[in-house]
């Protein structure tokens, strides 16, 4: 307590013993500060491989050479729903922030009243006033003005700031993760229309298959039962078309979903081909993650906030220290208020001294020290989940590049094939039934290969996104964790 009384001392306020004396007194028993929580930075032994490709720039989906995803992706951003709730939530961060700052300040009020009243003749009014009937009127500005000495109204006001700006991070984020989806489902739509042109490929071929085997048969060179199965094989075939147009269909659904613009406003897209994946792990990962997640900005302003609310709570434990002042205008007679002797003034130091308050203040610091340890911990899950979607899509990208090199020289085998039968059928050399079978499996692996591309571009993507998606931390608050322990 003896910081307390120096404090008033150095703002040269003469404080006699006994009025030391009962601030001392009035001091609620502060408990001893529990141990700060702490907050884990990440290293590179966290992530599974090391990086040197460049972060992902903030229109990262431009990368990708689309003028149709661009518009999509503009369009999203501009009309879906999903972002409202998030803008929402800035607009009262914002409004919590300048409430808390207007009630920090000094007030200046203007106030008036008129009152009529008959004093009691039996009590402590004389004559002429006990026993009659009177007009009062009441004209005063009236100024407030409350002494933050502790800090309280200063660590409200930061921990309003720390609420805000952790709303504008997530805002941030969450038009990250829309961007991603619109992306994502993009591709996949595409992906389907490109499978379902392969698919319509192999069903011309799997009837061509079905018809020279029944020229055969009528020319008795096979026996009819060898036409069933390509039957069986073409009516196949055409189910995975059937199955390819649903999905294109409900994909296109949900991309409407998620632009948020009305059917008649959505865009009509064209079929374009997949574009490749490529990239890697950025320098500098554990260092620069931090401050490129919105989620975990969005946690760390959370921690400062917390750590300006748990200082808060430790100042109610503190005298309050305000001033009051007000000067008018007071009359029984109306008509003798603005006439000279009606004018009044006053002023009114106030203390009020936290002496029992039945544990309601230690309470108080309580959950508010529970809240700081929440936040730490919170921060904590997501630093952790981050390296983990980091990691996740850098393996799932990498194993799609180790598939594909497989993939592509079975594919490029089947299409040699497919041409040198050709030739030969051409030339009357071989069955005509050979290079469409080689083409039959050539679809099929280039069926393979678009699956595996679509997976490289929603690992892609997932990719940006883990790593930010172009986000950078503005404010990186370096003491946003050391907060909470003060």
């Amino acid at each position: 307590m003896n910081s307390i009384y120096a404090g008033l001392a150095r703002r040269g306020l003469g404080i006699t013993p006994l009025l030391a004396a009962l601030i001392l007194a009035g001091c609620a028993a502060l408990p001893h500060p529990s141990a700060p929580p702490a907050a884990r930075a990440p290293a590179q032994a966290d992530f599974v491989m090391p990086g040197s490709d460049p972060w992902p720039e903030a229109n990262w989906w431009q990368r990708f050479n689309d003028a149709q995803l661009d518009q999509l992706v503009q369009l999203a951003l501009q009309n879906s729903p999903s972002l409202e709730t998030v803008r929402a939530r800035i607009d009262t961060a914002r409004a919590t922030v300048d409430l808390t700052r207007a009630q920090a300040g000094a007030s200046l009020d203007f106030n008036t009243s008129v009152s009529r009243q008959r004093f009691s003749a039996n009590s402590i009014y004389p004559p002429p006033f006990g026993g009659n009937i009177f007009n009062e009127g009441r004209m005063t500005l009236d100024f407030h003005y409350d002494f933050d000495w502790w800090g309280k109204q200063k660590a409200a006001l930061e921990a309003a700031l720390g609420r805000r700006r952790a709303a504008e991070a997530e805002t941030a984020g969450a038009a990250q993760t829309l961007v991603a989806a619109v992306s994502q489902t993009y591709f996949q739509y595409q992906a389907d229309l490109a499978r379902l042109a392969l698919a319509r490929q192999s069903e011309g071929v799997r009837q061509q298959l079905v018809t020279l085997q029944q020229q055969r048969v009528r020319a008795g060179l096979e026996a009819g039962e060898t036409v069933e199965p390509l039957k069986a094989d073409l009516e196949s075939t055409h189910q995975q078309v059937l199955a390819l147009e649903s999905d294109a269909a409900t994909t296109l659904n949900q991309l409407r979903g998620l632009v948020g613009v009305p059917g008649g406003s959505f865009p009509a897209l064209a079929a374009r081909p997949l574009p490749q994946a490529q990239g890697g792990l950025p320098a500098n990962l554990p260092l620069d993650l931090v401050g490129r997640r919105a989620d975990i900005a969005a946690a760390r302003e959370q921690i400062y906030a917390a750590g300006e609310e748990v200082k808060q709570a430790k100042a109610e434990f503190y005298p309050d220290i305000n001033l009051a002042a007000f000067v008018g205008v007071d009359s029984l007679d109306l008509g003798k208020m603005f006439k000279n002797g009606s004018h009044i003034m006053g002023i009114t130091p106030a203390l009020s001294l936290p002496i029992f308050h039945s544990g309601a203040l230690q309470a108080n610091l309580k959950g508010a020290e529970a809240g700081a340890r929440l936040a730490v911990a919170q921060y904590n899950q997501t630093l952790q989940q981050a390296v983990q979607e980091v990691n996740d899509a850098a393996l799932r990208l990498k194993g799609t590049a180790d598939e594909a090199v497989p993939l592509s020289n079975a594919l490029a085998a089947r299409q040699r094939d497919a041409a040198l039968f050709g030739q030969q059928a051409r030339a009357g050399l071989a069955d005509g039934r050979n290079p469409l079978r080689a083409r039959a499996t050539a679809l099929s692996l280039q069926d393979q290969q678009l699956q595996l591309q679509t997976q490289a571009l929603v690992a892609r993507v997932d990719l940006y996104k883990a790593l930010g998606g172009g986000y950078r931390d503005a404010t990186q608050s370096s003491s946003a964790t050391a907060s909470v322990a003060r």
